[in-house]
């Protein structure tokens, strides 16, 4: 696994003088930047999981570098006014993990970082575990007691990760609804206060999706296939905004690579990937119509 690592690691380094280039003729950087995270775990050999003195380094780095980290809340607001100064960011945590209580959260206290927390509300304090959790043998997940201190604290809140951290590219419009209004209310219902923000799982969205998200939360929070804040600031449209992953490979030098938009290849392999799912869902979708011709270019 390692040896993976090092792999992704030395690609991403052949990327920058390109990414510094593409960064510098475009707009494609501007605005405030949305860091996604998983988890800060070091026994935990996967990419969306970050090494604890990584991660202290990284906030060092942000406070160091000037950068002032804000709400999702407020995010929004300067995106609405068009207030997008440069060094404002905005630090997320998708699926809930219980390291965000032991090791996390201590390290944005000593800095002062708000962040929020995106929820898969059904699967805590339950014995589901994600797929790629399977080989860790559990997921572990936050539970009620550690969220609700957490909130109460004053500088995490919570939003949604969908019910069941369903991809919301391939689900019909009830169970999309379903899966965004149940989280919703869930969540609500335990912690008191309004669940307004969203995160889709793995980013898969499409149209349909989009729409219910803006129907329901102020914001949606997608990867590769987002539009930055900027470009949301211009439309209006805060349903699919784009993040930067943060992963285990970056260590030091991609972390702050990534801020300032170097590291592209990874957007646009994602969007291929994507775009090769779309082509085999019409596939499929053409084979169970019963047509005699589904050619579907590969």
């Amino acid at each position: 696994m390692k040896t993976v690592f090092w792999i992704k690691k030395i690609i991403k380094l052949i990327c920058i003088p390109s990414g510094i280039i593409l960064n510098a003729i475009s707009k494609r950087n501007k605005g405030i930047k949305i860091l996604m995270y998983h988890r800060v775990k070091d026994d935990v050999q996967m990419e969306l999981a970050v090494n604890t003195k990584d991660f202290q380094w990284q906030m060092e780095y942000l406070k160091r570098k000037g950068y002032k980290v804000i709400s999702m809340d407020e995010a929004c607001e300067r995106i609405k006014k068009q207030d997008l100064e440069d060094k404002f960011l905005v630090l997320t945590f998708d699926d809930g993990y219980e390291d965000y209580y032991h090791t996390t959260y201590p390290i944005l206290d000593k800095y002062g970082y708000p962040s929020i927390v995106y929820l898969v509300p059904s699967y805590i304090e339950s014995k589901k575990v994600f797929w790629w959790d399977e080989g860790l043998g559990e997921s572990a997940l936050l539970n009620w007691q550690q969220i609700k201190e957490l909130q109460a604290k004053g500088l995490t809140s919570f939003g949604s990760h969908t019910w069941s951290h369903a991809d919301l590219e391939d689900r019909d419009i009830k169970t999309i609804r379903h899966e965004l209004a149940e989280s919703k209310s869930f969540i609500e219902d335990k912690l008191r206060t309004p669940v307004k923000h969203f995160a889709y799982p793995g980013g898969y969205n499409n149209g349909l999706s989009q729409k219910l998200v803006k129907s329901i939360y102020s914001s949606g929070l997608s990867i590769c296939d987002g539009i930055s804040t900027y470009k949301a600031s211009l439309s209006g449209d805060f349903s699919k905004i784009t993040r930067i992953p943060v992963q285990k490979s970056d260590g030091k030098i991609l972390f702050a690579a990534r801020l300032k938009g170097w590291i592209w290849f990874e957007a646009a392999v994602c969007r291929l990937r994507k775009s090769k799912r779309a082509r085999k869902r019409k596939k499929l979708a053409c084979l169970k119509s019963g047509e005699s011709r589904c050619v579907v270019h590969e």
